[in-house]
């Protein structure tokens, strides 16, 4: 489902079919600033403040060095014949001696909203996630009205685990949040029945 992207003339890290994953640098800086003050694409985000340039380069350089140590993975989704970010996709409160993480992802391009961006690179950094780093279990966070992640978590493979009584206020009142997780065996599965309908 996906290569490493030492075959990539791009450098890409995962490639996917139509979109790859590589690591985030200073030049997608301005993008994802942006995106983070965009009412819209910020919506479900939980971003009460603007967000500066150098707000974002310090948050992105934190995360920059990466290893067993590492709490954080996060790359850049590109369309694999550009290398403009559309997005991000990462791994976040990592406990390498437990197997888990919590799944990040968004879709700052709006104009990429709604073609199947978000599934496949979710696709790609789960099967990163349990087939090279070894992870059990990745868990997702995900506000009731956020229609859009909920859908792409159920395309994911995830089940729901349990669910936060009015947990935040958007849209002027209360929300419950969603708990999602998805296994490594449930994965595999689930894998195997997306590989026999994209044949």
């Amino acid at each position: 489902m996906s290569t490493l992207a030492g075959q990539s003339p791009q450098g890409f890290f995962i490639v996917g079919k139509t979109v790859s994953l590589r690591p985030i640098i200073d030049a997608d800086n301005s993008s994802f600033v942006q995106w983070l003050n965009d009412p819209e694409a910020r919506r479900y985000l939980r971003v009460f403040f603007p967000i500066t340039t150098e707000n974002e380069k310090k948050w992105l350089m934190e995360g920059a060095e990466v290893g067993q140590k590492s709490e954080r993975i996060t790359f850049a989704i590109v369309f694999n014949d550009g290398d403009h970010p559309i997005g991000d996709v990462g791994l976040h409160e990592i406990s390498w001696p437990d197997g888990t993480a919590w799944l990040g992802l968004m879709i700052g391009d709006k104009a990429c909203w709604g073609a199947g961006c978000a599934t496949e690179a979710g696709t790609l950094l789960l099967d990163y996630a349990f087939g090279e780093l070894g992870m059990r279990k990745i868990i997702a966070g995900i506000y009731e009205p956020n229609i859009r992640s909920r859908r792409v978590a159920k395309k994911l493979g995830f089940t729901l685990a349990g669910v936060f009584k009015d947990d935040i206020f958007v849209d002027g009142k209360y929300r419950d949040g969603c708990i999602y997780e998805l296994f490594l065996d449930e994965w595999l599965e689930h894998k195997q029945c997306l590989e026999t309908i994209d044949v």
